[in-house]
Order: C-alpha cells, then structure tokens, then sequence
C-alpha cells in the first residue's frame, strides 16, 4: 500500500480481506489485503478524509465521510459518491453521522457546533 501522497487518518477491516482507508490526500481507498499494491477502488473528496462509518440511507447500506474542510460525502455501498457538502467544512468538519435514514448530523471544530440537515 504505497498509493498515498499524503498522512493515513483512517482505516476500517470491511469485510475479510478487504480495508477501507481514509487520507490528507483526499481519498478514499478499498484494498484486498491478498493483493495491496493497487487500490480496488479509489475515490476522490473534496477534503482529507478523517473517518469513514457504516449508514443506513434511503434503505441501502451506504457509508458517510468526514472530510475536514471538505465537508461530508455521502457514498453507496461501493464507495460511490451519493451526495456531498462541502459548505459544511468551511469550519473543520470532524465528525458525522447518520442519526436515521435521512437525517446527517455532524460536528464542526472552529465554531463549536453541531448541525443535523436532513439528506
């Protein structure tokens, strides 16, 4: 795993051989452990990714990032990007969550604050 340009912030086991990571360089990555050279997916935010969990949305198993000043991103089961906001960082978004289906809440560093917005 010699993909990144920039630090590692988070990494998560999916499934057996599979891990998800987050990084500085804005990206997502799935790599199968058996074969870690080359990513099996690759997907670029609009921010760092500090951390990556598991949701549920609009009934489908779906995955929510914090992006730090890159606001959330809001992905499909196969780390495709479903819908993004990237206002939301502009105060350093370190934490989200899906609190149910369609309602996001998440925590912005620089002005204190907690903000639910539906989805």
């Amino acid at each position: 795993m010699s993909d990144f340009t920039a630090g590692v912030t988070f990494s998560s086991w999916k499934k057996e051989h599979v891990i998800v990571t987050g990084s500085y360089d804005q990206h997502i990555r799935l790599f199968d452990m058996r074969k870690s050279k080359e990513p099996l997916k690759v997907n670029e935010t609009s921010g760092g990714v500090w951390h990556i969990e598991d949701c549920h949305h609009s009934g489908k198993q779906c995955h929510i990032a914090a992006c730090m000043y890159g606001g959330w991103t809001l992905l499909d089961e196969g780390f495709d990007t479903i819908q993004a906001d990237e206002k939301a960082g502009q105060e350093l978004l370190y934490g989200v969550t899906m609190a149910s289906e369609n309602l996001l809440v998440y925590t912005t560093f620089n002005d204190y604050k907690v903000t639910a917005v539906t989805v």
